[in-house]
């Protein structure tokens, strides 16, 4: 990780990977191998805590949901983190249902939520569910009549990993990049130094949560088909809650999972789908559970054929939705990626260069060539950049073919600001236009010596 950001802060991501381009090569081939493993993780995880609750076809549609959805595959081979994150808190959720039996599995519980935190700080999200669901399996073990004491290895192991995962989050290196993260996900501000509570307004935070637009591209986007049983279950759970004053430990961990997450997603002012990642596998397996619940109703009635008519229409709506846009996807492929890789390749030859911008890693991911990314924190000092020999620059067109400088693109405005009387004139030497339209521009650059 040339930016030492991601690194410290996703270890057990960027390790992994780091190991997996040195053993196998650098592309996007073992990039997207790598990322649809991670995304099995999740998967697994997934069907192990289903197994626990649900049977026959509530339990085919939580593996459908997670195997047939299109941005969720789409995203799962696009090299981010939230697959392996996914992984990670399913298996948190999963150890801590085992726990209830064998306070024991609150070990592995641990080890896997500090995995997923080391993966991602997204995974705070679940620390609730994680504090809430070890207290409940030790007063569920106390009630049943087991001794405390066998809390006492689970008790030490999380103290101990607390004591090292707070040694490290300490760091200044480390707390500078979780400034930065929350200040990014409650503010849409990356400049923070720290958090100040007081910029939290709770007139713009119920204005977002009261936004159909973030609903319907969000969750409804995301999950067309499943948001009714998703809906039933909630409802089930929360009538049981109500009128028995308890529910047990499938319905809480996974309900609180879900919740969480949706309410960190409505919270925070960032809309990106691939944001929303995290919310699948929980939602999964309350779809699940609702269509169970709707079989177990139609069963107990003498019309039995209702209950399959409505696993018959949400699997087959689940399948159509998304087959639409896979059809799609095969009628009008797109391998911009790889394409303009060897583009470029072809057009700087073997020349030693260095490319900048923000489309310069993925467009150039294959090259020989040296790429930097320049966006917010990163590589925006007249100093760095200048001490990163830059040839040439990948930069957003809009505008003026002449004009090498984009207004809707961090290279201009970072270029504009520090190097004013830098220009690129003539045409550039190639234009893509990329899967949305955006066009950008390869150029050569020369930038100041000091």
């Amino acid at each position: 990780n040339e930016y030492q950001f991601w690194r410290i802060q996703s270890p057990v991501w960027v390790y992994p990977l780091s190991w997996t381009f040195e053993a196998f090569g650098v592309g996007y081939a073992q990039l997207r191998v790598f990322s649809i493993l991670a995304s099995v993780l999740g998967l697994l995880g997934a069907m192990l805590i289903a197994s626990r609750r649900l049977s026959g076809a509530p339990l085919v549609l939580v593996g459908l949901l997670l195997s047939v959805n299109y941005y969720y595959i789409a995203y799962s081979r696009a090299g981010l983190l939230e697959p392996l994150l996914n992984g990670f808190l399913a298996f948190t959720v999963w150890f801590l249902l085992l726990a209830f039996s064998n306070p024991l599995w609150l070990i592995a519980a641990e080890l896997a939520f500090v995995a997923a935190f080391l993966t991602k700080q997204t995974a705070l999200v679940l620390f609730p569910v994680f504090i809430t669901g070890s207290l409940w399996t030790a007063l569920r073990s106390r009630r049943n009549g087991r001794s405390l004491r066998s809390w006492g290895v689970p008790l030490a192991t999380l103290v101990a990993l607390g004591a090292a995962l707070g040694i490290y989050v300490s760091t200044d290196a480390y707390w500078s990049t979780l400034v930065s993260n929350l200040g990014h996900a409650l503010f849409d501000d990356v400049w923070v130094s720290q958090i100040e509570a007081s910029r939290l307004s709770l007139t713009d935070v119920f204005a977002r949560v009261s936004q159909w637009d973030r609903w319907r591209d969000g969750v409804l986007w995301l999950m067309p088909v499943a948001a009714l049983p998703i809906s039933i279950e909630l409802v089930r759970i929360a009538h049981r809650l109500v009128t028995q004053r308890e529910i047990d430990a499938w319905d809480g961990l996974t309900s609180a999972w879900f919740l969480c997450v949706l309410g960190m997603l409505q919270v925070t002012p960032l809309t990106s789908l691939r944001y929303y990642i995290i919310l699948i596998v929980p939602g999964a397996l309350l779809a699940g559970g609702g269509l169970q619940t709707v079989l177990r109703r139609t069963r107990a009635s003498e019309r039995r054929w209702i209950g399959a008519a409505v696993v018959a229409v949400v699997c087959a709506a689940l399948v159509l939705t998304h087959a639409q846009w896979w059809i799609g996807w095969a009628r009008h492929p797109s391998y911009v990626i790889v394409e303009t890789n060897r583009d470029i390749a072809e057009r700087i030859g073997e020349a030693d260069a260095a490319i900048i911008g923000a489309w310069a890693a993925p467009l150039a991911f294959e090259t020989p060539y040296k790429t930097y990314y320049v966006k917010h924190r990163f590589n925006t000092s007249r100093e760095t950049l200048i001490a990163l020999d830059v040839t040439h620059v990948l930069i957003r067109h809009q505008g003026d073919p002449f004009d090498w400088f984009s207004r809707d693109d961090w290279t201009f405005w970072t270029l504009r600001h520090l190097f004013p009387d830098a220009a690129a004139r003539g045409e550039p030497m190639a234009r893509y236009t990329l899967w949305d339209g955006t066009f950008v521009d390869l150029r050569a650059a020369s930038l100041p010596s000091e």
